[in-house]
C-alpha cells in the first residue's frame, strides 16, 4: 500500500471538506476555491530539502530516509506519494507546506493533518 500526502491552499470561504477536494484534484479537476501555488519555490524547497532529487517532466523522484517518493503537482497543490513515507521526511514535507502556507490533507485517514 502506498501513502500519499497532499498540500493546497484554500480561499477561507471554502466549506468543501477536504476528503472531497482530495478526490476531485487526484481525478484531475480544479477546486473553486483554492488559491495558486509557487510551483517552482516548492519544487525548488523540495529539491533542497533533499538530496538526490531527480526531475522530470511533472514529477520529482527522490529518496528520504525510508524509502522512495514521487512528487507531482499542479498549479493547485502538490502530492507526495510512495511505499512509506518515514516521520522524519514526512516532517519535512509538513514543514515545506506549511512555509508555503498550505493544508495538509492524507487521503487514507479523513482527519487534515496538523
Amino acid at each position: 500500500m502506498r501513502q500519499v500526502l497532499m498540500f493546497w491552499r484554500q480561499q477561507s470561504q471554502v466549506t468543501q471538506p477536504a476528503e472531497s477536494i482530495s478526490q476531485e484534484l487526484s481525478f484531475g479537476e480544479d477546486v473553486d476555491g483554492l488559491v495558486d501555488l509557487p510551483v517552482k519555490e516548492v519544487i525548488d524547497r523540495i529539491k533542497a530539502e533533499f538530496t538526490g532529487v531527480d526531475e522530470k517532466p511533472g514529477v520529482l523522484v527522490g529518496r528520504g530516509q525510508a524509502g522512495d517518493f514521487e512528487v507531482s503537482w499542479t498549479w493547485q497543490f502538490f502530492r507526495i506519494e510512495g511505499p512509506h513515507i518515514g516521520e522524519d521526511d514526512r516532517q519535512k514535507f509538513l514543514n515545506i507546506g506549511r512555509d508555503f502556507g498550505c493544508q495538509a490533507y492524507e487521503p487514507k485517514s479523513s482527519l487534515p493533518m496538523k
